[in-house]
């Protein structure tokens, strides 16, 4: 309806939906009356620059634009559109105005919150400060067809918003400031973007398959290309691609997968960062939650049980195998052995998670001859699979008169070291045998590995009998081994597994001292050592006739891992920190102090207790990436005062940024006949931004314009081809379909990447133009040469195409 009264009208459309929210539509239209005699008509303005700004008090701006006028009610959108935010940000409008009419004009400012106006200079509205919805208002005299500066300062803190500009005067009613009288200040480059989503969140069952990637979204929201690098700071995350370029209002979509189910049931964070060299940088958020799932695990205690009986006489005491629920479902068990001197009660039951059973392993034959016997207990669960206990029996020959009944002994004082030759101790306790067929798992377990570590065994040995008894020690590698001072065996070498021997007297009761030194170099392991005599079969030397050195407390523990390996970017985000676990494996409390020796490690805590068989991990981070590219070294130093001091090697490689790829602006214009250009500097990868202007220079206008784009074979690719309403085609071939009249001209513009590494000079792109002009037919035509290198003279090329 264009009857109405000239004003400003507003109205509202209503979207319903049965079993959704009500939403509307605000309809704002201003119906200008006939502009009276002395005022001019419409301008042709396009609007106002609009600064946008992160922030409510213009810290640096994030996007620059223009806006037809400015009428935003809500003005959340524009926060949103260019801070991610509705709250919190700030925009600044200028450019200039023009008046229709000679007069003095009204301005109204309708914010929430803050607002300034000033027009030709002159400050109108000051209002500067929070506040709902308010209109205020100044009048300024306009003359007619001048133009003058403008600018609206505008500030949104929280919940709703506003932002309008209306104008009046005696001949313009009430409206908004329409797009026609404002004109735009220049646009500068802006380097800005946005990312979605800002958070995402994974999760699976652990040891499952990997859960489904997910996508970030960046938006480039500025004018200019941007060059994006993505790094993260977690080893189970994955990103793809990492590296790109995004053109002004395009996106790309970038994948990130959780790589790892191995990790320990808990929640995790992580961080992308999304870095470019012009914007600031942003982040996403990464949760992974590690759920348990169906979780199958148990373990037994002890992992061996030794009997002793002498024969004909009574059964030994039964021992207890503790079987422990580890997992999160019910286990059924099934107990078996492979010996018919072996019995278990119970066979069969179940166990709760989180629960133990008491299993009682019996022996229940004497009669057997004299001699070490050896079996297995199996352990078997449907879904966790089988576990054994090793059963060592020992029948003992009748006791003669002169024999004394077993001993007490509780074992051998060990002390391992770290290589062949006693070389670092590492650890010190108590081994109730010698009997480690294979060897390895002693340097597994306290010498950081099976291979090149050495162990002394001492204590004293008491004989039952009063005779002569015959030692025997298998082997590989080398032993040496004294019982009473005497050196009964010295075979320190390396072999394969061997049995050396000796003998000597010994008296029943009395307490010898023994020692036995052994190494492992590398491959297979075994150290064991057995006894007899003529009233003692061959076994392993017992428990019950060993006793360990006076029990000096033991300081000693271990470290994992033996080094630590950290690497970044130049300038970039700091590695992932990593750990390193220390286990007490002495008998005593142990007090640690940890240190480095370069400013760019950092380590926490740095002191900390640890109780016997207890372990604590600290944290080592690499704090600095502004070293120059190269590799660096460091260490770290664990110290306890009873114990040996222990190293940890650091190793950190700082990589050289990725060099930015340049892009080289080209602009060409009136293309009317032939012409050469030269470029230098021009590498692989670079980008020419080609801007290409088309000119009629005959004395006549042109009824149809062809123009051909072909490209070398060092030109990669061209791109963001552009003739915006004009020309119809492809980059190839196009056609301006309209007359161009003399002096008369239009643009195309694309992209061209190059994809040459020569040093030589090569062409790089040829246009080709022609035209049929009327009156008469006078053809014009060019060809336009792009070099890779600077040249220092070309002769210009022509072709000659003939009239259509």
């Amino acid at each position: 309806d264009t009857s109405l009264a000239p004003a400003g009208y507003t109205g509202t459309i209503t979207i319903s939906e049965p079993n959704a929210a009500n939403q509307t539509v605000a309809v704002n239209y201003t119906l200008n009356g006939p502009p009276p005699v002395g005022c001019n008509p419409t301008g042709s303005g396009t609007g106002l620059t609009a600064t946008v700004y992160n922030g409510v008090f213009f810290p640096p701006h994030v996007n620059q634009h223009v806006d037809p006028t400015i009428n935003f009610d809500p003005a959340d959108p524009i926060g949103v559109t260019y801070t991610g935010s509705g709250d919190n940000f700030s925009v600044k409008w200028d450019g200039e105005i023009e008046a229709q009419c000679t007069e003095t004009y009204t301005f109204y400012a309708r914010t929430d919150d803050g607002v300034r106006l000033w027009v030709n200079g002159v400050l109108l509205v000051d209002k500067w400060f929070g506040h709902p919805p308010t209109e205020y208002s100044g009048t300024i005299d306009l003359i007619a067809g001048q133009k003058y500066p403008i600018r609206m300062d505008f500030f949104e803190g929280g919940v709703t918003s506003v932002a309008q500009l209306f104008w009046s005067s005696p001949q313009t009613p009430k409206a908004i400031v329409p797009q026609s009288q404002l004109t735009p200040s220049p646009v500068g480059p802006t380097y800005t973007y946005t990312r979605a989503p800002a958070t995402l969140n994974y999760s699976a069952v652990r040891n499952d398959p990997n859960p489904v990637s997910q996508n970030v979204t960046i938006q480039n929201t500025g004018n200019q290309t941007l060059n994006f690098t993505l790094s993260d700071d977690r080893p189970w995350m994955s990103i793809s691609p990492t590296v790109f370029s995004v053109l002004p209002g395009a996106n790309r979509v970038v994948s990130v997968s959780v790589t790892d189910t191995s990790l320990a049931p808990a929640g995790y964070t992580g961080t992308i960062t999304i870095s470019e060299p012009n914007a600031a940088n942003q982040t996403v958020t990464v949760n992974y939650t590690v759920s348990a799932g169906l979780n199958y695990t148990f373990t037994r205690a002890p992992a061996s049980l030794s009997y002793s009986a002498n024969q004909g006489a009574g059964n030994p005491a039964s021992q207890n195998v503790t079987i422990t629920n580890t997992g999160n479902q019910d286990l059924s068990f099934i107990f078996s052995d492979d010996r018919s001197w072996i019995s278990i009660v119970p066979a069969v039951f179940s166990v709760l998670p989180g629960a133990n059973r008491v299993v009682s392993v019996s022996v229940t034959d004497t009669s057997l001859a004299p001699a070490n016997y050896t079996g297995t207990v199996t352990i078997s669960e449907p879904n966790a699979g089988n576990q054994t206990v090793a059963v060592d029996y020992t029948v003992n020959g009748v006791p003669l008169v002169g024999c004394n009944a077993a001993g007490i002994g509780t074992g051998l004082t060990a002390t391992v070291f770290n290589g062949t030759n006693f070389n670092s101790q590492t650890n010190q306790h108590i081994d109730a045998t010698i009997n480690f067929n294979p060897s390895d798992p002693i340097g597994t377990t306290y010498a950081g590995g099976g291979d090149t570590f050495s162990v002394r065994w001492e204590g004293e040995i008491e004989a039952r009998c009063t005779e002569t008894y015959t030692f025997y020690i298998l082997t590989d590698d080398g032993v040496r081994l004294w019982v009473n001072g005497i050196l009964l065996i010295d075979k320190w070498f390396a072999q394969p597994p061997t049995e050396h021997t000796a003998t000597i007297n010994l008296i029943a009761g009395q307490k010898y001292p023994i020692r036995m030194e052994y190494f492992e170099n590398t491959v297979f392991g075994v150290a064991q050592l057995f006894w007899s005599s003529p009233q003692t079969p061959k076994a392993i030397v017992p428990q019950s006739q060993l006793t360990p050195l006076a029990g000096a407390p033991i300081y000693t523990f271990n470290k994992a891992p033996s080094s630590l390996n950290f690497s970044a970017e130049q300038n970039g985000p700091n590695p992932a920190s990593q750990n390193v676990t220390i286990q007490n494996t002495g008998d005593q409390n142990l007090d640690f102090t940890i240190s480095d020796n370069r400013s760019w490690i950092s380590v926490a805590p740095t002191t900390f207790s640890v109780a016997p068989g207890a372990n604590r991990v600290f944290t080592v981070s690499v704090t600095d990436t502004s070293f120059a590219p190269g590799n660096y070294t460091g260490a770290v130093t664990i110290s306890e005062p009873n114990a040996a001091n222990q190293t940890v090697p650091v190793d950190y490689t700082v990589d050289a940024p990725p060099v930015p790829i340049p892009n080289v602006a080209v602009s060409i214009s009136a293309v009317n006949g032939s012409g050469s250009f030269s470029l230098s500097d021009i590498k692989d990868g670079d980008i020419l931004n080609f801007s290409i202007t088309y000119r009629n220079d005959g004395p006549g206008d042109a009824t149809q314009v062809k123009a051909g784009i072909s490209a070398s074979a060092n030109i990669s690719s061209i791109t963001n081809f552009s003739c915006p309403g004009l020309c119809f085609g492809n980059y190839n071939n196009f056609t301006y379909p309209s007359i161009l009249s003399t002096g008369e001209f239009f643009t195309v513009t694309f992209d061209a990447t190059v994809s040459t590494l020569t040093t030589q000079p090569r062409e790089l792109v040829i246009i080709d133009t022609f035209g049929t002009y009327d009156p008469g037919a006078i053809p014009f035509s060019a060809r336009i040469i792009l070099l890779a290198k600077t040249q220092t003279s070309k002769s210009p090329e022509f072709i000659e195409i003939p009239p259509e």
